[in-house]
């Protein structure tokens, strides 16, 4: 803080409200371009750890344990990475409604498209029945996967908003 008989300094910053400004800036830059990307990586690495444990059971148990797991997952990778992010720039305690909605509402995009896929291979299942097709070349397991990553996602959202609002009445 500058006191009134201290000449500014020579780059003409005016003390410390500059460099938070860019570094709010930064943060919330970084999680907005960057939160999409972690929600699909996190996904990733749930989805093909789990189905591969569970390649043994039948395709709907599969898709429906895969699915919620990774949409849990991807949720799970965004907002930690958001949190981590403020943390590291802007320091502890810096975590609030603010950013939390700057990794979630973006998020509504990837979600919303897994829906719309969701919708589709359910309608390319029940096509593939209605023809009589062999029950090895109908997509079940991805249409399940597919419609449960949904469930878990909009569960993740919503356990993260809990979870927000129980540790903003904790503390």
């Amino acid at each position: 803080m500058l006191a009134f008989n201290q000449a500014a300094p020579a780059n003409g910053s005016t003390g410390m409200t500059l460099p938070g400004t860019i570094r709010y800036v930064l943060a919330y830059g970084l999680i907005i371009l960057l939160g999409r990307f972690c929600f699909t990586l996190g996904t990733l690495l749930v989805s093909f750890p789990v189905s591969g444990c569970f390649a043994w059971a039948p395709q709907r148990l599969r898709g429906v344990v895969a699915g919620t797991l990774s949409g849990l997952g991807g949720v799970a990778a965004a907002v930690a990475f958001a949190y981590f992010t403020f943390r590291l720039i802007l320091g502890s305690n810096t975590f609030g409604l603010f950013p939390l909605l700057a990794v979630t509402v973006p998020l509504i995009v990837p979600i919303r498209k897994k829906l719309i896929q969701a919708r589709l291979l359910a309608d390319d299942v029940t096509r593939m029945r209605k023809r009589n097709m062999p029950a090895a070349a109908q997509p079940v397991d991805m249409a399940v996967g597919v419609k449960f990553q949904v469930i878990g996602s909009i569960a993740g959202l919503v356990i993260t908003f809990v979870w927000f609002l129980i540790s903003a009445i904790g503390s």
